[in-house]
């Protein structure tokens, strides 16, 4: 049994609204506030399930899901969305969700892609890992979707998981995945505990078309009906010395790939903390371990930069928690610190080449 946590706003509505104003234009109007809800619940297994509750509750403009639990004894109205406090009604489960929520916002459109919803759902899907790929997927385009006339891609897509996962490995999750991206694909935000996942469609009013109309939710069968997502660890902290100058590794004990992108870290130069993070990830998606990446950014770190502490060089390891890196993003740090790039290749479509040649050819 998988209880997913409901909460009634009524007679608040918790979706946007979209009305003219006095010129004839557009214009919309936010979700209502709200600071008390009624509990409430369901019970599912399956995405299939999941797709049926998520349809059911389409044209509730009341309700919204959150990932948290009920605590214990707690009444079932006037419940506020708190978790932190003593006093808070809901909690993290310990147990896991079986459930993820992918909220893309405002997502690029590339010119290369074929106008049609099938194609833009497919997308989405190849920009997350690969493991996901045919998974299927419950998919809710949001309330903005097409309003932009089709410039970018709103939309939420629904996996039911394998085995669950707790907010905080969803989040930690997440954060990987972005950072693999070099951008935010991901919003991280609807994995944690108390944020509402938006289920209501939109309120179309003064006869304002809906460029989404019986075709803002559906299911995507594909191979796998659950996915299994990977638990990011937080890396246990490390013993460093500001005087550790030794080199703690040999080249001839990695493999090709590694000794490549070691020998180009070793030309970085004027590495300050902003950037310290995709440096982390680098080191990281090729296996080097904590001391190795302690040698390297030393080495790399510039005169006056904090990462000259061995303290702040570890806290940045510890709080880092990707592995995976887009080659483009790490070649642009490279180039940018001073470094040689590993390859450039024009037709490359970062993540997306699978799909790029899938419908070009090639």
């Amino acid at each position: 049994m998988s209880i997913i946590t409901i909460l009634d706003a009524s007679p608040k509505k918790l979706t946007k609204q979209f009305s003219l104003n006095s010129n004839g234009e557009v214009v919309k109007s936010d979700y209502d506030r709200c600071w008390a809800y009624e509990y409430k619940f369901a019970d599912c297994h399956t995405v299939d399930d999941l797709h049926e509750l998520l349809s059911g509750i389409a044209n509730e403009p009341s309700l919204c899901i959150i990932r948290g639990q009920l605590k214990p004894g707690w009444g079932t109205t006037s419940v506020t969305r708190k978790k932190s406090a003593e006093d808070s009604p809901f909690r993290e489960n310990p147990d896991g969700v079986s459930f993820a929520m992918m909220d893309f916002d405002k997502i690029p459109i590339p010119d290369w892609l074929p106008t049609d919803l099938d194609y833009y759902l497919e997308y989405l899907v190849s920009l997350l890992p690969e493991y996901l790929h045919n998974v299927s997927y419950v998919y809710q385009w949001s309330s903005s979707a097409g309003m932009d006339g089709w410039e970018t891609l709103r939309c939420h897509i629904w996996f039911w998981l394998e085995e669950p996962r707790t907010d905080s490995q969803m989040v930690l999750w997440a954060k990987s995945i972005n950072l693999a991206a070099g951008k935010n694909i991901v919003d991280e935000s609807t994995l944690r505990t108390v944020q509402p996942n938006y289920t209501a469609s939109p309120i179309f009013n003064n006869n304002i078309t809906d460029p989404l109309m019986g075709k803002r939710i559906g299911l995507v069968r594909k191979s796998k009906g659950a996915a299994l997502i990977p638990i990011m660890v937080v890396p246990e902290k490390k013993q460093g010395g500001d005087n550790n100058t030794q080199k703690p590794f040999s080249l001839e004990q990695k493999n090709d790939y590694a000794e490549l992108v070691v020998g180009r870290l070793q030309e970085v130069k004027n590495l300050g903390y902003p950037n310290v993070l995709t440096f982390v990830t680098i080191c990281k998606s090729i296996g080097l371990s904590y001391a190795e990446y302690d040698y390297l950014c030393a080495m790399a770190a510039r005169s006056d930069s904090s990462l000259k502490t061995a303290a702040i060089r570890e806290q940045a390891w510890d709080s880092w928690d990707g592995n995976r890196i887009g080659w483009e993003t790490r070649d642009n740090f490279l180039v940018a610190h001073g470094a040689r790039p590993i390859r450039e290749r024009e037709d490359w479509k970062s993540s997306t080449n699978k799909l790029y040649k899938k419908y070009h050819g090639g």
